[in-house]
């Protein structure tokens, strides 16, 4: 057999090497970021686009009612056509009121 110089899969990767040191990685990102999302739990809304989305929106802070869905799907809004986003975001104002996190 003729070698062209390039390794072949079997000569490069360590199926074994590679699978056992995943889980260490991702671990070690999950306590990195973990402090981080810790505080935005405890935060309360931003103002950087909550005001478009809830804060000072009639339409969502008012539930998931019929004109507010048609509005949903007809908007413009925020420079966006996401009717999804904006259910859900009626759907927790609903439920949760203007507390970003429902339970705080």
């Amino acid at each position: 057999m003729i070698s062209t110089g390039v390794p072949t899969m079997s000569q490069n990767h360590d199926a074994k090497g590679s699978r056992g040191t995943a889980p260490i990685i991702y671990g070690a990102l999950l306590l990195l970021t973990f402090p981080g999302l810790l505080a935005d739990i405890k935060s309360r809304l931003r103002d950087y686009d909550d005001p478009d989305y809830v804060t000072a929106n009639e339409k969502v802070q008012a539930g998931p009612t019929k004109e507010a869905i048609v509005w949903a799907f007809t908007t413009g809004d925020a420079s966006n056509w996401h009717p999804l986003t904006w259910l859900s975001h009626m759907v927790d104002c609903r439920i949760y009121g203007l507390k970003p996190w429902g339970i705080i």
